[in-house]
């Protein structure tokens, strides 16, 4: 009986290990309400300590709705991506992100820099209202 139950197990870990690997080829779902938007709070924070960050896109954070107190993000729609509705704070989300994040620098007047991490959108929808 207990050699079934870890074959079995084996066996079940391994699909999984597989779906993870395809699903992270087409990007990884997210969904929840939007928190922050035209801009992310990080980009937010960032240019209220004075720097100023060229963002190719709009960027946001969600809070999940699976996890009541989590936020998520920041994600970035990048400039040429497919608009199915204009996301706004207040609005339901859902779509895909790539897991690797890209990097949206910051430069102050003074000549220091900080970056900001996003993870870029590939296909989403949001509510109407």
């Amino acid at each position: 009986m207990k050699k079934y139950f870890f074959i079995t197990f084996f066996i079940l870990l391994f699909i999984v290990s597989l779906t993870r690997v395809v699903f992270a080829g087409l990007g990884i779902p997210f969904g929840g309400r939007i928190i922050s938007a035209p801009q992310a709070k990080e980009i937010i924070e960032a240019e209220s300590a004075g720097f100023i960050c060229a963002v190719e896109g709009t960027t946001f954070n969600i809070k999940s709705l699976s996890q009541k107190n989590s936020t998520t993000g920041p994600f970035l729609i990048p400039v040429g991506t497919k608009i199915k509705g204009i996301p706004s704070s207040g609005k339901l989300i859902l779509g895909l992100y790539t897991p690797t994040p890209i990097p949206v620098t910051c430069t102050d007047p003074i000549g220091a820099t900080t970056v900001v991490m996003v993870y870029p959108v590939t296909t989403f929808g949001v509510s109407r209202r």
